[in-house]
């Protein structure tokens, strides 16, 4: 099984945007288990992080099997899998 992780930024607003984590090159990140796509969130949640514009604290990020996407994010990012 496929799984991407989801990141939630917050906005003051308040707003939040949902989009599923992409290399540098905007193709998704997937990872073949759940236990690497964490591994992967606990060396995100250990750098530093600069607030964007308007950004009021750090994403919360979610591993979700690539299946069980929200249609929503499944759609943005169908073009890159």
């Amino acid at each position: 099984m496929t799984y991407v992780i989801v990141r939630t930024r917050y906005f003051y607003g308040p707003t939040e945007a949902r989009d599923v984590l992409a290399d540098r090159h905007g193709k998704p990140l997937t990872f073949g288990s759940r236990k690497a796509a964490k591994s992967h969130i606990e060396e995100l949640d250990s750098e530093t992080y600069y607030l964007s514009h308007n950004e009021a604290s750090r994403p919360a990020y979610r591993v979700y099997a690539l299946d069980r996407l929200p249609r929503y994010l499944a759609d943005s990012i169908a073009y890159a899998i």
